[in-house]
């Protein structure tokens, strides 16, 4: 996974860091609010954030990171618990709260747990070939539409969550769902919603 660590106490960002590194994580790690900030992109598969960091602390940061992907996946860790930290920071989206001061081997667990639940939302779709023959894009496309299995998800979610900051045409949209059937063992599982979007149903 690619993820994104904001952490101003430098000996916990780089055991952290480290530690993401053995474990195959691709790793963008800021000690300053505002730097992290600017590397926002919908690249990133996870946050780790501290509260109190310089210039944007990190519950601004995670109303900024929601505002610009609502379906960023937000795992804050402070050492103030309390209960209207707590409640903002679920509040406005983090999925998880690691409490300081913490074992970087619990950070870790969750890490996995979570690419465990990533990997399970997937496990039971057939592909013809496997995962791992899909894009990027086409990840995204299938993840989009499979956490909002049975719903219609619109042009303009698609947009914000695969193409982020590239202006998506509705060409592109249709070339790329073609693309995703192709690659799977029912294609029918992804319906086309006329004048909507698109929605992933249960077969």
């Amino acid at each position: 996974m690619k993820i994104l660590l904001l952490e101003d106490t430098l000996s916990l960002n780089k055991a952290i860091t480290q530690i993401l590194d053995i474990n195959g994580h691709e790793v963008l790690s800021f000690t300053d609010g505002q730097e992290a900030m600017n590397n926002i992109t919908s690249h990133i598969d996870l946050y780790l954030l501290d509260i109190t960091v310089p210039n944007i602390n990190g519950l601004e940061l995670l109303t900024m990171i929601k505002n610009y992907n609502q379906y960023s996946k937000v795992i804050i860790m402070s050492a103030d618990t309390s209960i209207n930290t707590l409640s903002l920071a679920y509040k406005n989206g983090c999925i998880d709260f690691l409490k300081k001061p913490f074992d970087v081997k619990e950070l870790q667990l969750k890490i996995s747990r979570f690419a465990i639940v990533q990997n399970e939302l997937l496990s039971s779709i057939k592909f013809r070939d496997s995962i791992n023959s899909l894009t990027l894009k086409e990840k995204k496309l299938l993840e989009l539409l499979v956490n909002n299995r049975n719903e219609i998800v619109s042009m303009e979610e698609i947009e914000e969550f695969v193409y982020a900051e590239i202006t998506m045409t509705t060409d592109a949209a249709r070339s790329l769902v073609k693309r995703l059937r192709s690659k799977l063992i029912d294609p029918d599982c992804i319906k086309t919603m006329p004048y909507q979007g698109y929605m992933y149903m249960d077969l």
